[in-house]
């Protein structure tokens, strides 16, 4: 997102959660209608869903690793890689390594997954072909994990990752969320976006789970673990829903509005 002028960010994410946390901080009045504006909440959220209070204030930019299971596929399945990404700044070594993983050396193959296999950080990075993602805000209630991506005027709602092209940021906040050691039983994830944007126009393409789902999540398809997740997709609303909702302040059209407000 950057710091361009209409950073979503900082225009949308967090003005809007920092004034549903001061409208209480506790989560309980806003909780869960929240999460039933949702496009796909009635099917994903069970009738008594019990929140209980926030832990925690609303977490912005949380940085989250790419999934140990998914980092094992890319490895294993170097031809569905973006070979045009062997370029840039990128080590002779680990130029090397790389295309030994798209043409599918076996013993580059294990030496790889044997990387991935220790503690995080304790291996070469050539191995680790998703970095971490930025979670743009988390909601950690007693007993419910909530990540929530924000869109605002950007062209597309998916973004391509370097070396699989089929990965948009909805889709890696699911994995992530769908992996973690920590969360609870009950997490989702919410995708908010402007109303009358590119954004807003292709959000219901995701609210199935199909093709486009299983290409992004391809060791779920594979696992048959792909509709287990994508249950926990809450599918999407906008920030004007939320906004008339709970009667909010406007928030801030340009990023310099945002700065001047706090």
């Amino acid at each position: 997102m950057g710091d361009k002028p209409y950073n979503s960010s900082k225009t949308r994410v967090q003005p809007c959660f920092e004034q549903l946390y001061r409208l209480d901080t506790s989560g309980r009045n806003w909780g869960e209608k929240l999460l039933r504006f949702g496009s796909r909440s009635s099917a994903a959220l069970p009738q008594n869903l019990e929140l209980g209070p926030l832990k925690e204030p609303p977490h912005f930019e949380k940085s989250v690793p790419a999934p140990r299971p998914y980092l094992e596929w890319l490895v294993r399945n170097g031809s569905k890689l973006d070979r045009t990404a062997l370029k840039g700044d990128l080590s002779q070594h680990t130029l090397d390594k790389r295309r030994a993983l798209i043409d599918g050396d076996p013993a580059v193959i294990r030496e790889a997954l044997d990387i991935l296999s220790r503690s995080p950080g304790s291996g070469e990075n050539w191995a680790i072909l998703e970095g971490s993602t930025q979670v743009d805000c988390v909601l950690a209630f007693e007993n419910v994990t909530v990540y929530i991506e924000g869109k605002r005027k950007e062209s597309h709602l998916t973004s391509s990752t370097t070396w699989y092209p089929h990965r948009s940021q909805v889709m890696r906040n699911l994995d992530c969320l769908y992996h973690s050691t920590d969360r609870p039983h009950n997490w989702y994830v919410l995708l908010v976006v402007e109303q009358g944007t590119p954004p807003e126009a292709q959000a219901p393409t995701l609210d199935t789970c199909g093709e486009e789902v299983a290409k992004a999540l391809p060791h779920l398809a594979e696992t048959g673990q792909l509709e287990e997740a994508w249950h926990h997709y809450l599918g999407f609303t906008t920030w004007q829903a939320i906004q008339s909702a709970f009667d909010l302040p406007a928030f801030p059209d340009t990023v310099d509005e945002a700065s001047a407000s706090i």
